[in-house]
């Protein structure tokens, strides 16, 4: 791009014709550029995207495992319920 700027600011202004194929080339250069940027722009967008998701992801995997390190730990205290009640009716008894 900045090459045909160069082309063009420096194109003969007495010679039409060359001064015609610098403003062509000039036009053709600035037509790639501005597709290669908007594929560019189109690139970062979709990576974005996709970190938007795996952060989701993260997210997901961590509450699915406080979820079940309570679930774990509801399960073990139920299980124990019986003896804290059987301790507890005896320290009753004794005191």
């Amino acid at each position: 791009m900045e090459l045909s700027l160069v082309r063009n600011a420096q194109a003969p202004r007495h010679r039409p014709h060359e001064v015609q194929e610098a403003t062509g080339a000039l036009t053709l250069t600035r037509k790639c550029f501005r597709h290669l940027a908007l594929d560019y722009v189109l690139q970062i967008n979709v990576l974005q995207a996709k970190k938007k998701f795996e952060i989701l992801d993260s997210m997901l995997s961590f509450m699915h495992a406080q979820y079940s390190f309570f679930q774990q730990g509801y399960s073990l205290l139920h299980q124990l319920d019986p003896y804290m009640k059987k301790l507890a009716a005896e320290v009753s008894e004794g005191g």
